[in-house]
C-alpha cells in the first residue's frame, strides 16, 4: 500500500504549475529561480533556454511569472522550469497569429507582422538603437544619428569621401585638411 501512496506522490510532482518566487544569477554558469506552487517553494533551478550551446539566448525570469515546473521521476531536486504561460497580470502582448511581438517592461517593442511584410522596433524617449559591426557603428537617438568607423554611401557616393567645390570661392566641402 505503502508502495502506490509514494507512486502517486512522485507521480503528482513531475508536472505543477507555479509563479516564480526569486532568481539567483550569482552562477553566471548556472542561473537558477525558485518557483512556488501548491504553496511549496522548489529548489534553486535551472530554466530553459531556446538556445544553450556554442549559440545561445539568456532571458531571465522576473518574480510573478508563471511557469511550468518539470521533475523527473517526480524529484524537485532535478527540475527544470519552463517559462511563458499568461496570465491575467501578464496578458499576452499580441493576439494575431501573423505577428511577432516582443514587448519589454519599459514599453519597448519589437514587431514583425508577416502578413503586411512589416518590422517595427519602437523605443521609449531616452534610449537608443545601436548596430555595430567590426570598428564601425549606427547608433539612433530620438535627437540624432551617429555614425563613426564608416562611411556613408547614398547611390554610389559616399559622405566621408564627397567633395563639393564652391565656384565663387573655389572652398571645398567638406573643407580639405
Amino acid at each position: 500500500m505503502w508502495a502506490l501512496s509514494e507512486l502517486g506522490r512522485l507521480v503528482a510532482q513531475m508536472i505543477r504549475v507555479g509563479i516564480v518566487k526569486s532568481v539567483d544569477l550569482s552562477d553566471a554558469a548556472r542561473p537558477v529561480c525558485v518557483v512556488t506552487s501548491g504553496g511549496l517553494d522548489t529548489p534553486p533551478l535551472p530554466w530553459l533556454a531556446p538556445r544553450a550551446g556554442h549559440d545561445a539566448e539568456f532571458w531571465c525570469p522576473e518574480a510573478g511569472e508563471q511557469a511550468v515546473v518539470f521533475c523527473p521521476l517526480g524529484d524537485p531536486a532535478q527540475g527544470f522550469v519552463l517559462l511563458g504561460l499568461f496570465q491575467e497580470a501578464h496578458p499576452a502582448p499580441g493576439g494575431s497569429p501573423n505577428v511577432h511581438v516582443r514587448r519589454y517592461k519599459d514599453g519597448a517593442m519589437v514587431q514583425y507582422d508577416r502578413a503586411a511584410h512589416a518590422y517595427s522596433i519602437e523605443i521609449p524617449a531616452g534610449g537608443s538603437i545601436a548596430f555595430r559591426v567590426g570598428a564601425a557603428s549606427l547608433v539612433m537617438r530620438e535627437d540624432g544619428i551617429d555614425v563613426t568607423g564608416g562611411d556613408i554611401t547614398v547611390n554610389g557616393i559616399g559622405v566621408v569621401a564627397h567633395h563639393h567645390t564652391d565656384s565663387r570661392n573655389g572652398a571645398t566641402s567638406p573643407a580639405e585638411a
